[in-house]
């Protein structure tokens, strides 16, 4: 199978478990920075235009999960999880050898 639905499915399968452990907090929030860009060049006497995609041209892309839940009046538990991917690849951390979690950093 291509690495990068090798990727897309380990990405997918840690949001549903995030999403499924978020479903009994009473506030959850997803947030996070995408950073992708598209540039265009043709060399002088070239016919053809080349077009690209990159990632990470001012920021590293990352994704976050914030959620809290109140125990009882007065305690409440709170956590967040964010992960670094590259979206112009489809790849999981800053680069290859990154691990997709714990990633940028998680704490309860």
């Amino acid at each position: 199978m291509n690495g990068k639905i090798k990727t897309l499915i380990r990405v997918g399968a840690g949001a549903a478990v995030l999403a499924s452990g978020g479903a009994m907090a009473s506030n959850v929030t997803v947030h996070g920075l995408i950073d992708v860009w598209v540039g265009a060049s043709e060399l002088p006497g070239a016919e053809d235009t080349t077009f690209e995609l990159g990632g990470g041209g001012m920021s590293t892309s990352f994704i976050g999960i914030n959620a809290t839940q109140e125990l009882t009046p007065g305690l409440t538990v709170f956590g967040n999880a964010e992960m670094f991917f590259r979206p112009d690849e489809a790849r999981e951390g800053r680069f290859d050898g990154d691990r997709f979690l714990p990633g940028r950093h998680m704490w309860v």
